[in-house]
């Protein structure tokens, strides 16, 4: 049965669905009809982008959703292909407000001018869309086969946008964005993450989504569509913020006791400073001869390192210091002069140091030993050295080159990219103390991916049944300038934080670095683009140093 207008009070409806023709010579001319529609799906994308960081504003991520539900369910004559671009569309506008900073990173790391790194983002939105248009054309076959049951047409929609449009649950890309992260900018919404997950917030916004935008077609008046939509909204608001201010109550009573700690923000990025220095002209030239200048930054580097630390000295407490990430650069563990610094600097204050670094190796890779390093969190105490993690998860052109297995002369072309070690060890870093936590740690992006956090989380269970756990991120954004590309990352981070309840520690080198609560709450944070020492109080559940002391 065809719908009516909405908010329409007639009723003269046919009995008879008629039938849907797809004839191709009529295809272009149904997508010309459609380019309103089409504007709408992209304007639907940009409200989901608006809804994340700088500007926060959430609901604006369910009006871009409820838009697109309501033009894909309006009109029943829609082709596959016309469901496919309006898929398309919308992902596209979706990527391209959340990566528009791409070509910053570009022109830092490659010396590509603004002009080049524009086309290149609009390619890498339009690559990641593509599956999205493949998930509505799919959808559309689906809603023809279930034409005039209108409750199971509705469920296709909903099963189809819960696994198509969050299909990250199931293929990471990067980030491990999903749209329903939108709702973190509430605190209590975020400590919900925790109990409903992120699948299960892609199962209530599509619920609730889904309910509206049917509503709105088949209301037969605007004052019922008000009423109905009115009681999903309160439904919607009490059983979230019910479960988010139950679950925030609780983690507060679980983590009664504070940890004093330290992240060091020194405004210092080395690969910036080599671009800034010598310019993007001779960047292939210093990754040849980068052993003649790595003892100078290193100097440099521990240098900012001790002024920095000077305000942490004198505190009778133990203190968690965490350093940026790739702070001590390389070669970071095969440098005693190094090491005996930063044990200086630990055995003054008294605590545990978590050192961003390299370790740099030899490996044979593709028939020819290459030099390769191994992005690493080295932890210290107060006897040294105690051991480190290396990164798993590599970030593509920043790290490596996505198949260079199949050419590994690549490297050879293109020396602005680094080939780093894949490790696959999941190594945990335990306190010293046996009665201390266990940290769990991630570098630059790795935080964002909930799959690999829950790997380390089953392993430290089965090693450390009894002890708590903390994340520790040490990253660095400095290549993406000031961009929204920071309070991205620093917002997902706390979402992932809220959704497996574990405290964190993110220390950044230009922002931004946060203490962390594990209902996601924010407690201390620093500036962007200044050289700082925060210092704040994390939650934890044991307070063994005050017994010890």
């Amino acid at each position: 049965m065809q719908h009516p207008h909405p908010f329409s009070n007639k009723q003269d409806m046919p009995d008879v669905e008629p039938p849907r023709s797809y004839d191709r010579r009529t295809l272009l001319s149904r997508l010309l009809h459609c380019r309103t529609s089409f504007i709408l799906s992209l304007f639907s994308g940009i409200l989901v982008g608006a809804a994340f960081p700088p500007l926060q504003w959430w609901p604006l991520c369910f009006l871009g959703l409820i838009l697109l539900s309501y033009q894909l369910l309006h009109d029943n004559q829609t082709s596959p292909l016309s469901s496919a671009v309006h898929f398309f569309l919308f992902s596209f506008a979706t990527l391209l407000v959340g990566f528009y900073w791409l070509p910053v990173p570009l022109n830092t790391i490659f010396g590509l001018r603004f002009p080049v790194g524009i086309p290149a983002t609009i390619l890498f939105a339009s690559l990641y869309a593509l599956p999205y248009g493949l998930s509505g054309y799919c959808w559309s076959h689906l809603q023809k086969r279930m034409s005039g049951v209108e409750q199971l047409k509705s469920f296709s929609f909903l099963f189809l946008a819960t696994y198509l449009i969050g299909i990250e649950q199931i293929i990471p890309r990067p980030g491990n964005w999903s749209y329903v992260m939108a709702v973190g900018s509430d605190p209590y919404l975020l400590a919900s993450a925790s109990v409903f997950g992120t699948l299960g917030w892609q199962c209530i916004f599509n619920i609730f989504v889904t309910f509206i935008a049917q509503l709105a077609l088949t209301s037969p008046s605007k004052a019922y569509f008000l009423k109905c939509s009115s009681v999903a909204l309160l439904v919607f608001c009490c059983t979230t913020y019910g479960v988010g201010y139950s679950r925030l109550s609780s983690l507060k009573e679980i983590y009664h006791g504070r940890q004093p700690v330290a992240l060091m923000q020194n405004n210092m990025n080395v690969s910036q400073r080599l671009v800034v220095e010598h310019g993007n002209a001779k960047m292939r030239a210093l990754q040849w001869k980068a052993h003649m200048t790595q003892k100078r930054l290193v100097d440099q580097v521990a240098k900012a390192q001790e002024r920095t630390t000077r305000d942490a000295l004198g505190r009778k407490r133990e203190l968690w210091v965490v350093w940026p990430e790739t702070e001590m650069l390389q070669p970071m563990f095969q440098d005693s002069k190094v090491e005996n610094r930063a044990k200086g600097w630990i055995t003054k204050t008294t605590g545990l140091h978590f050192l961003g670094g390299g370790e740099e190796t030899s490996m044979e890779f593709g028939n020819k030993k290459r030099k390769a390093s191994y992005n690493v969190i080295g932890l210290f105490n107060k006897d040294g050295y105690v051991e480190h993690y290396r990164k798993i998860i590599r970030f593509p052109f920043g790290e490596y080159v996505p198949g260079d297995s199949l050419y590994p002369e690549i490297y050879d072309h293109i020396p602005e990219i680094p080939l780093s070690g894949l490790s696959t060890d999941y190594k945990l870093l335990p306190h010293p103390d046996p009665n201390g936590p266990v940290f769990i740690p991630a570098i630059c992006y790795e935080i964002l991916f909930s799959s690999h956090l829950k790997k380390f989380i089953r392993k430290a269970h089965q090693l450390y049944p009894t002890r708590e756990l903390v994340l520790v991120n040490l990253s660095s954004d400095a290549w993406y300038g000031d961009t929204s590309e920071p309070h991205l990352h620093a917002f997902l981070a706390r979402w992932q934080a809220a959704s497996l309840a574990l405290p964190l520690l993110r220390s950044t080198n230009t922002g931004f670095s946060e203490v962390v609560a594990p209902w996601g709450e924010v407690l201390a944070t620093g500036p962007r683009n200044k050289r700082a020492v925060i210092y704040g109080e994390l939650p934890v559940k044991q307070t063994y140093y005050e017994k010890s002391a």
